[in-house]
């Protein structure tokens, strides 16, 4: 019989002329089970999302090992970042966050307090599976002029849960009139104060709720909404009285519907498609 070895046929007898090996010996070699021992050293994984669970990239974060060691990173594209393997439990910062304003995924390690609110955001974590945090949720409000179209450039201040915000609503196409920001977690209210003109007055201010609207199938839906859209109704109680009808007329009149006052089908689809479901 013959075997093939190095592109040649040969005898069995034969040993390979250009390796020097019998057929005896490339069986053995062949046929060895060889057993590898892989020793995975545990790294801290991070992943960071925003309230609408989109990465967050470019944060910066920071840890501090148990022998005092410090590393520094920044969250890539996907809002991931790692850091190299070491023993004990890490402590993790995100220098530029106040703890009020990121959440951690999952319980945290046995024994462990994050900071106290009002710090940088702070928390231990041991090296092994990919640990995810979230920064709080998001306000995004359309404010409207009395005649329903979008307040563009207006200046505004937003206070939130001790902290103040200062900036403009958007200016063009989809974002004009657009307040965009982050809320700390947990926060249930919020003081909004617009300047339509852009004075140093006092401003217009509202208070505003917050948390989940109620389907836009329900009045106190349907009043969320027009209040967040900027068409006053009134207190979020389920009640269509006089103030909800007369922003429901605004928003009618602003949108070239019938001002009948009136929640019907072509209103309620209308507000749908402005302000989302």
């Amino acid at each position: 019989m013959t075997w093939e070895h190095c592109e040649q046929s040969l005898p069995d007898t034969v040993a390979c002329p250009s390796c020097g090996k019998t057929k005896a010996e490339w069986t053995v070699e062949f046929q060895a089970t060889r057993t590898f021992t892989v020793r995975r050293k545990a790294v801290l994984r991070i992943e960071l999302l925003d309230a609408r669970e989109e990465p967050i990239a470019g944060e910066r974060v920071e840890v501090e090992r148990p022998d005092g060691s410090r590393e520094e990173a920044e969250t890539d594209e996907l809002g991931r970042a790692a850091f190299a393997p070491g023993p004990g439990r890490y402590r993790l910062t995100f220098p530029g966050r106040a703890q009020a304003e990121v959440t951690r995924s999952g319980s945290a390690p046995e024994g462990v307090e994050d900071a106290r609110e009002g710090d940088q955001a702070s928390f231990e974590c041991t090296p092994g599976k990919r640990r995810r945090f979230q920064v709080g949720a998001r306000l995004e409000l359309v404010l409207h002029d009395a005649r329903g179209e979008p307040l563009a450039g207006a200046r505004y201040v937003l206070e939130v849960g001790g902290q103040r915000r200062e900036g403009e609503t958007g200016s063009e196409g989809a974002q004009a009139g657009l307040v965009d920001e982050e809320l700390p977690a947990g926060a249930s209210e919020a003081v909004l104060t617009v300047w339509p003109e852009g004075g140093e007055g006092p401003g217009l201010r509202q208070k505003l709720a917050l948390g989940a609207l109620a389907a836009p199938e329900a009045t106190e839906g349907v009043q969320g909404r027009l209040n967040a859209l900027g068409y006053v109704s009134g207190k979020v109680d389920g009640d269509a009285g006089p103030v909800t009808q007369d922003a429901l007329k605004r928003f009618q009149a602003a949108h070239g519907l019938s001002e009948s006052g009136q929640l019907d089908d072509a209103t309620r689809a209308k507000l749908v498609d402005v302000f989302g479901s």
